[in-house]
């Protein structure tokens, strides 16, 4: 309930511009936000009382945390042209040359048509 409080609170604060208004509303959200935050800590009390040998590795993980590494390793690299380099070699790998395609001529026997002189012949 107090969700709704908090909710019709805040839009009569923004309706009116009230300074009363937008006091209340402040109280409403920190009750609100009080209220939520009681109610997390309540679980993870009981989760941890409640914690089997299967399961308080993951409360060990919700503690710890696990944070993915942001820069990569980059351990061959000892000056900033190195770094820059390394980082461009495997963030933007070069495009691999296109095939192009061989053209035959219709007749077996014959050796293959190379671009001038199919300008030529144009």
């Amino acid at each position: 309930m107090l969700w709704k409080a908090f909710l019709t609170s805040s839009r009569n604060a923004r309706a009116s511009n009230d300074p009363q208004d937008r006091a209340v509303a402040k109280l409403s959200q920190q009750a609100y936000l009080k209220l939520i935050k009681a109610a997390k800590a309540q679980h993870w009390k009981t989760f941890l009382e409640d914690a089997t040998p299967s399961t308080i590795w993951s409360a060990k993980k919700f503690t710890v945390g696990w944070v993915m590494p942001q820069f990569p390793n980059l351990p061959e690299a000892t000056s900033l042209e190195e770094v820059n380099n390394a980082l461009l070699t495997h963030y933007f790998q070069p495009k691999p040359l296109p095939i192009v395609p061989s053209i035959r001529r219709p007749h077996k026997g014959y050796d293959f048509l190379v671009p001038s002189e199919i300008w030529a012949a144009l």
